[in-house]
């Protein structure tokens, strides 16, 4: 009987809601941690490189765009003759 009652007190369902409601926002915490690191490894810095296959030099921007709590990156690559 003390188990039916634990099971169907609003104390335990309540708890149970805030313990999946904190999980799933802290996925998204580390989503978000996990690209921000990659954001500012390489955000506002040009990269000058070689192209070993064709020999040609090419410069990649990086460019960030926001969507909500969403962040793409989105880099072009600009080859030079």
């Amino acid at each position: 009987m003390a188990d039916m009652k634990l099971w169907s007190s609003r104390h335990y369902r309540h708890h149970r809601r805030r313990h999946r409601r904190y999980r799933r926002s802290r996925s998204e915490v580390e989503k978000k941690r996990v690209v921000m690191q990659k954001v500012n490894v390489i955000h506002g810095k040009e990269k000058d490189g070689q192209d070993t296959e064709k020999g040609e030099s090419y410069r990649s921007f990086v460019i960030v765009v926001v969507v909500g709590v969403v962040f793409i990156v989105v880099v072009v690559v600009v080859e030079r003759c």
